[in-house]
């Protein structure tokens, strides 16, 4: 196995949690984006908007444990994912 895998692994790692942390932001701000008397589409498109960050989380945090699950194979490691 090429020694540069594991450090290509590692660059996706940073950038995917780097990307991560941006998106809770973006997501709490779309959570506190509620106003306080919302019409019946301010409450529509909030919970759209709230949907597509969530699944926007989703989708990086699952690609960031696929590349932390590969990253701990090439190591011969058992890699179990802990969420912070």
């Amino acid at each position: 196995m090429s020694t540069r895998y594991p450090q290509a692994l590692q660059e996706r790692i940073s950038s995917l949690a780097a990307e991560y942390a941006q998106l809770e932001k973006q997501h709490a701000a779309v959570v506190a984006s509620l106003p306080a008397k919302p019409t019946r589409e301010q409450k529509r498109q909030h919970m759209k908007d709230w949907l597509v960050s969530s699944q926007a989380l989703q989708k990086v945090e699952q690609r960031l444990r696929h590349a932390k699950r590969l990253l701990a194979r090439t190591q011969g490691d058992e890699y179990v994912f802990q969420k912070t």
